[in-house]
């Protein structure tokens, strides 16, 4: 078979693919390739001399070198606004305090025996002036993790409805401060009226936040401190099966009114720290902390 009838095969077949790769951030990596195996399989069958073929062979790889280039410095540039947006949002909420009024906050989180974290928060909220269209919320890992591992992070953000079924998907933003905080804003689609209540849902898959806990045995602690006074907020450990640990109280004494501190043992064999308080104040540190068996 001629080398043309392969290219136009080729040429097809890249056709083809491009109409069912999905779009999203891989899309380029997966065409790209694509293409250099597409341009490889056509170099086995051209007629050309050797030194064509490896100059026409090293072409893709320059043109892959400086699309890297380009990805990485478009990369710095985003990361720079989202540093901006941080920053303006920062701003805007310290000049507008209390901009919106944490009523509940409840936790649950179950941790892998590699120190995965999988939490979902129930934030329920009312924003003290008209027209407040983002929710600003704040999560940090004990320990100070790697940027490559701080990237692996997800979050999902539902709005619950009347019914407590969860509702359509929020948009977010991101950013990491220097100190290992993650900040969530969560943009709502309407301005939110003043005295109203909203509720979200946050679900965060946070790979390696527990790593020190469940890998290397160290204490960990799992606190809140809040801007404002909060009437209810609660926190729901679940350890892998068959893992026990040690709890202290952090910021309070046991049997403190107001605070809860207590393990529970499922069906599952699986042992769960719950710790709860009531009128929390401002800028008080309270939680819980724990130390692996």
């Amino acid at each position: 078979m001629c080398w043309w009838v392969w290219m136009r095969l080729l040429r097809s077949c890249y056709r083809w693919f491009l109409a069912h790769v999905p779009g999203g951030p891989v899309r380029g990596p997966v065409v790209g390739l694509v293409a250099l195996f597409a341009i490889n399989a056509a170099l086995a069958f051209a007629p050309w001399s050797t030194a064509t073929r490896v100059l026409v062979g090293v072409l893709p790889l320059l043109a892959a070198g400086l699309a890297l280039v380009a990805y990485r410095v478009n990369s710095g540039v985003l990361e720079r606004h989202r540093t901006l947006l941080a920053h303006y949002a920062d701003v805007i909420y310290d000049e507008l305090q209390p901009l919106v009024h944490i009523v509940a906050w409840e936790e649950r989180a179950t941790l892998a025996a590699n120190g995965d974290a999988e939490t979902e928060v129930t934030v329920t909220a009312t924003p003290a002036a008209d027209g407040v269209r983002v929710l600003r919320l704040r999560f940090q890992a004990g320990w100070d993790q790697p940027e490559a591992q701080r990237s692996l992070v997800k979050a999902v953000v539902r709005g619950v409805l009347v019914d407590e079924l969860p509702g359509a998907r929020f948009a977010v933003s991101t950013s990491w401060r220097e100190d290992g905080r993650f900040d969530l804003a969560v943009h709502f689609q309407e301005p939110i009226p003043a005295g109203s209540e909203v509720r979200v849902v946050v679900t965060l898959f946070w790979p390696g936040k527990c790593a020190p806990l469940m890998r290397f045995g160290e204490p960990d602690a799992f606190a809140y401190r809040f801007a404002g006074s909060v009437p209810h907020v609660s926190l729901a450990l679940r350890l892998p099966r068959g893992v026990d640990v040690f709890y202290d109280a952090l910021g309070f004494d046991r049997g403190d009114p107001g605070f809860v501190l207590e393990s529970v043992r499922s069906p599952a064999d699986r042992t769960e720290v719950v710790f709860s308080a009531t009128d929390l104040q401002p800028d008080r540190r309270v939680g819980v902390r724990l130390d692996v068996v």
